[in-house]
Order: C-alpha cells, then sequence, then structure tokens
C-alpha cells in the first residue's frame, strides 16, 4: 500500500551544500565509481522549499515539494536510491560488507554517494517486502505451514549446526539448561548466528504493522483504532518467528532507519537484562517502548517472549494504547522437526477510552495424559474480546501506567461492562473482528526496513562479527564477538567499581 496522507513534522527546513569533493572511488556496492566527499554536510534554516530530499544530521528529510511524503521511488540522497539493508545483504553480502569496512577503516562516519544502484528485486523501489524470486517476502522458501498449523522451518543443515551448539552447551552447563531457566546470559559461538542484530530484526517488524496504524491515525472512532491497531500487532507476528539466531546487542548498540519514509530508532539500554528501547515516528503516531527479551529451554523445547510495554499514541486524538505481547514456543531443539507457534496471552488496554483487548493464542487446552485426543482447533489459532471496562479500573491503571512505564495491563473479568467486538483467526492466515476480515496472509505486504546513510557509529551494522560473517570469515567473525563481549564485561566492572 503506497501512501501519501501524512506531512512531515520537522521543525523548520533545510538545505546542504557539500564544501570539498576528494576523489573518485569504486563503490563495493555497485562496481561503478563513484564520489566521495570528505567533508560533512554544511546545514543551514532555509525559508525555501527542498525539492529533493536532504541530508541533516543523521535522519533524511523526506519532502516533495508539495510538502508531502514522496512515493518511495523519488527517495534520494544526493541523487541516489537508498539501499535497502536486507536485500543488499542478501544480494551481493561480500559487496555489502567490505563497503561498511571501508567505512570503518576511514576512522569517519563517510556518506558514500552512490551514481548507481541496481534493481534490487523488491517492487515498487523498494516499498515493499516482495522478492524478485517469487519467494515469500518471510518465509524464502525455507517454512511451511504444517498440518497442525505450526510454523516448520525446513532447511536442516542450519538446524543441523544449532543442535551441534546445543548439545555443546548440554555438556558444558546441562544441569541449569535443561531446568528450563534462563538462556539468555550464555555467550555462544558464532557460527550459530545469522548476521544481524536483534535490534534490525524487531524493527523490521513494524514495516507489517505501518499500514493499519497509518489508517487507524487518521480516525476518530477509539473502537476502530483500536481494531487496526490490534490487527497491526497480530499481523506482524509471523515475521518474527525466524529459526536463525541474530546476534544479541551489545549495551549501547544502536539502529537508525527508515520504514516508508519513517524514522525508526533503536538502544539496546541494558545487556543484563538485555533491554532494548525503540521509537518509530509514523505519520500522526509513534510507536514506543522498552522490551526485555526473556526464553528459557529444556531438553526439545524453547519458549520466549519480549516482556515490556509497547505504546501507540495517536497524535490527532492523542489516544494510547499500551500492549502486552504473548509468547512463542519452539518445538524440535534437539530431534524431530523444528516447529514454531504463539501461545499465551496478549492484551492491549487504552485507558482513557476503556478499551480491553484480550486475545488468547493456541485457546485449546489438551492434557498431556490424553493422547487420543483430537484438536479441533489449529495451533496458529486464537481468540478474544474488545471491552468496555468500568471507569473506576480505568483510573486507576491510568494513573498506575502514568508512574510506572512496565505496569500490569490486566483486567478481571469482574471489571467488564460490556463486549464491545469479537476477535478471531490465525497466526499464518487471516484476522476476522465480528467476522470482518481485517486482514489475510499475502494480501498486504509490509513496508521494507531500510537503514540510514549516515548512522551513528554506535550502530549494529558497523558490527565487525556480522560483517566479517557476511564474508564467510569464522575465525575473524568468532574474535570480533569475543573482543565487543570482552570490553563489556571490563566495562561493566568499570561502572560497578565506580558505583
Amino acid at each position: 500500500m503506497d501512501r501519501k496522507d501524512g506531512k512531515h513534522q520537522a521543525g523548520g527546513r533545510h538545505t546542504h551544500s557539500v564544501t570539498e569533493e576528494n576523489d573518485r572511488h569504486e563503490d563495493f556496492f555497485t562496481g561503478t565509481q563513484v564520489k566521495i566527499f570528505t567533508k560533512q554536510l554544511t546545514l543551514k534554516h532555509t525559508s525555501e522549499r527542498p525539492s529533493e530530499i536532504v541530508n541533516y544530521g543523521d535522519n533524511i528529510s523526506f519532502i516533495d515539494e508539495q510538502g508531502d511524503f514522496p512515493e518511495r521511488s523519488q527517495y534520494r540522497y544526493m541523487g541516489a536510491k537508498i539501499p535497502g539493508i536486507d536485500t543488499l545483504m542478501e544480494q551481493d553480502p561480500v559487496k555489502y560488507a567490505k563497503a561498511k569496512f571501508q567505512i570503518i577503516e576511514s576512522g569517519q562516519v563517510l556518506p558514500l554517494i552512490l551514481d548507481y544502484m541496481p534493481d534490487d528485486g523488491q517492487r515498487t523501489c523498494g516499498v515493499h517486502t516482495v522478492r524478485a524470486d517469487g519467494l515469500h517476502y518471510a518465509f524464502h522458501g525455507e517454512y511451511v505451514r504444517d498440518a497442525d498449523g505450526r510454523l516448520e522451518f525446513l532447511r536442516n543443515d542450519v538446524i543441523a549446526k544449532q543442535r551441534s551448539v546445543f548439545t555443546y552447551l548440554v555438556k558444558k552447563i546441562g544441569a541449569s539448561l535443561l531446568s528450563g531457566k534462563s538462556i539468555m546470559n550464555i555467550s555462544l559461538p558464532i557460527d550459530i548466528f545469522e548476521a544481524r542484530s536483534e535490534l534490525v530484526r524487531n524493527a523490521t517488524c513494524h514495516g507489517m504493522a505501518m499500514p493499519f496504524l497509518e489508517r487507524a491515525a487518521q480516525l476518530t472512532d477509539p473502537l476502530e483504532q483500536m481494531k487496526l491497531s490490534l490487527t497491526a500487532i497480530i499481523a506482524k507476528l509471523h515475521l518474527n518467528m525466524e529459526q536463525r539466531k541474530p546476534f544479541n546487542p551489545i549495551l549501547g548498540e544502536t539502529f537508525q532507519g527508515f520504514i516508508n519514509g519513517c524514522p525508526v530508532y533503536y538502544e539496546q539500554i541494558s545487556h543484563h537484562p538485555p533491554v532494548m528501547a525503540y521509537q518509530v515516528l509514523g505519520r500522526d503516531y509513534r510507536i514506543e517502548g522498552t522490551l526485555e527479551l526473556i526464553g528459557s529451554a529444556s531438553l526439545n523445547q524453547m519458549k520466549g517472549a519480549f516482556i515490556g510495554l509497547e505504546r501507540i499514541v495517536f497524535t490527532k486524538t492523542q489516544n494510547i494504547i499500551y500492549l502486552k505481547f504473548p509468547k512463542v514456543n519452539l518445538e524440535g531443539l534437539m530431534y524431530g522437526k523444528r516447529l514454531g507457534h504463539y501461545i499465551s496471552n496478549m492484551t492491549m488496554f487504552d485507558p482513557k477510552n476503556r478499551i480491553y483487548t484480550k486475545v488468547r493464542f493456541d485457546p485449546e487446552k489438551v492434557s498431556m495424559l490424553n493422547i487420543f485426543h483430537k484438536r479441533k482447533l489449529l495451533r496458529d489459532a486464537f481468540f478474544g474480546e474488545i471491552t468496555l471496562l468500568k471507569p473506576n479500573f480505568c483510573r486507576q491503571k491510568a494513573e498506575e501506567l502514568r508512574v510506572k512505564s512496565d505496569a500490569s495491563i490486566k483486567a478481571k473479568p469482574t471489571e467488564v461492562e460490556k463486549v464491545l467486538a469479537v476477535v478471531s483467526g490465525n497466526v499464518l492466515d487471516r484476522i476476522e473482528i465480528d467476522k470482518v476480515e481485517y486482514w489475510r496472509l499475502g494480501k498486504i505486504i509490509p513496508y521494507r526496513l531500510v537503514e540510514s546513510l549516515n548512522p551513528l557509529p554506535s550502530d549494529c551494522t558497523y558490527r565487525q562479527d556480522g560483517l566479517h560473517l557476511l564474508l564467510d570469515n569464522i575465525e575473524l567473525a568468532q574474535k570480533a564477538k569475543d573482543s565487543m563481549e570482552d570490553q563489556q564485561r571490563k566495562d561493566k566492572k568499570l561502572r560497578t567499581a565506580t558505583n
């Protein structure tokens, strides 16, 4: 869905001038000759309306001559198309990694001025995540939905590598691992990872939510805003079921990017426990929150979740929807098929309008002792209700949320005044609210995540372990990962010593 329904909210127009050109250099992305400027952009305010996208600081202003957001195909940085982080890493990871190393070794973050970018195989110049090879934008031909409604991972080579690592961990720390304790603080060998940070993976998921939130932001009806927000969250869940392990972010690690022209910011604000803070500045709305990634494993099963509160804030109505995510269950860690599906509850709460949503994933309860029970529902099924809560409860919760960012938003059945709508569907198929279809898998394609051209030096796209991994330098990647983790431990000791 290509939309042009918002205004850029930046205060003041900007322009730029480049003061000195160094020389021409072969660009690692394309092999073509490009210009590299040794000095950063000179910024100044102007009353003139810019006719192209300009860079100011670490952000990009997406403004066309009418002051609207242009189509994604018009996005330029000094005349160059903005590359997508996902397709460049997949299309030519070697050139991508070398280009990043070139920036690192220069000693400063230089903007690469690209004269030409090849077709990246994405529809509408990368607005949407659609692969030219016909494979699914999220599943890439590596996943199928099994007969029970679980997502099955088909890459046996990746599974075998993961199982060898897990076998090593069982031998090393087996007692605590098999007891179901947290596995988030365990350092893993490099060859189990994909070349992405958890910050990037989490940011990518917003691309599926944004088409619905853009519609919700233009409404004044709080119930329909809740319905579209609920759709946005459930619709993006399948994007976060990737079986490859992303890098655990280092404390202070950041990510800056754009989704459909909207800025996306992430930072790892705690290492133990691992907590990320983030903000997405949408058109007339924003998404923000702090989430802690938790996970526990037994011999052949693992449960994981993001705990904490996410907030969706709508600018026009000042309505705020708080939400908590469900858990994901993975089976087949050591033997059998590798399967995943969501479990537990997801809750959403709009205290101002007293609207509360509770959705139960995999709602059919089956006793482990009843081996002959035949399931009536698929494992990816969910059911729930959107309800109106009593005023006193909402006032109390609103005050709690004002002073405590991670306050509980759970409401007991006795606090419900009436049911407003019924929710049902399947995570890997569709969402229906009062029997009206709000989303179906593949019908709406998510927006792509695009990395910032001039991010902070702490940006996770500069992680040298990930770049070495793209170059297939496993030994160097492991050394880089160990070096970062050693430095992080030293920093922690210094902070502890100085209180």
